[in-house]
């Protein structure tokens, strides 16, 4: 009865074996092609296409609230520069000359020299030598001013902007003005700046997003691969150990011997 139990186990087990080991080889193989193109294709993460998503849905909302900030300093410094008469690079370039101490110096000269010289004329004629030394003076001043402003802001100096702007000890009261305006400039090119991070970087994800999303349904079919070649390798692998564990119903266990027996008597033909 061993012998004959062994031999039906073989017969059961051998044609489920090979094809367990062909299922085996078809679920490495598929787990083989899922890992391969998760990798080739950026989707090692099960979250990255929601986490992309979201990133790239805060960038576009930090973009529209920097628009709106760019737009708020942009109206300010054009109210300011409509109010003042000069544009905001104009009160830039008022404030670096304002913060030059020989400018200033040479302005100081240049302003003494033109007050001396009204008072002259009202005193002596043109040709007066206190007159002339006086002109020479605001001449020099007036030069060491072109030559200084065109030294800081790195292009010729205008002297009707000088005047326009107003660049004497008597306008204080505008600084204020001039330094708001030259601030909302400043915000307002930082904010410029930050923006064309800000599309940069969308313009970025977004690429990346768009790639992913192609690869998402060559990704899902080679998940469901793997599924039924799991699921195909699982139900084998239960009927192997199902056949392996009933190594009895061919030949039980215990079989009762009979002592067959003879009838007495004929059942058939009957007599009447």
């Amino acid at each position: 009865l061993d012998s004959l139990r062994s031999h039906e186990l073989k017969q059961r087990v051998a044609p489920t074996q090979s094809i367990l080991e062909s299922a085996q080889k078809k679920l490495k193989l598929a787990n083989e092609r899922l890992a391969d193109y998760k990798l080739q294709s950026g989707l090692t993460f099960p979250d990255k296409v929601n986490n992309l998503s979201t990133n790239l849905e805060q960038l576009r909302r930090q973009r529209a609230e920097t628009i709106a900030l760019e737009q708020q300093a942009r109206r300010k410094g054009e109210k300011l520069s409509l109010d003042l008469g000069v544009t905001s690079q104009q009160a830039a370039e008022a404030f670096l000359l304002k913060s030059d101490q020989i400018f200033q110096q040479n302005l100081k000269d240049n302003s003494e020299a033109t007050t001396a010289l009204q008072v002259l004329l009202g005193k002596f004629g043109p040709n007066h030598p206190k007159v002339l030394k006086e002109l020479k003076r605001q001449e020099s001043a007036q030069a060491a001013l072109s030559q200084r402003a065109q030294f800081l802001l790195e292009k010729p100096a205008d002297p009707e902007l000088l005047v326009r702007l107003s660049l004497n000890t008597e306008t204080s009261g505008r600084d204020p003005l001039f330094q708001n305006l030259v601030t909302s400039q400043s915000e307002q090119k930082g904010l410029a700046a930050q923006i064309i991070a800000l599309n940069g970087q969308i313009n970025i994800q977004e690429k990346k997003l768009e790639k992913l999303a192609q690869s998402q349904p060559r990704l899902d079919n080679l998940k469901r691969d793997e599924q039924i070649a799991e699921a195909v390798f699982a139900s084998t692998l239960a009927k192997l150990d199902l056949g392996r564990g009933d190594v009895f119903s061919a030949y039980p266990r215990i079989q009762i011997a009979v002592e067959p027996t003879i009838p007495t008597e004929p059942s058939a033909p009957q007599k009447s």
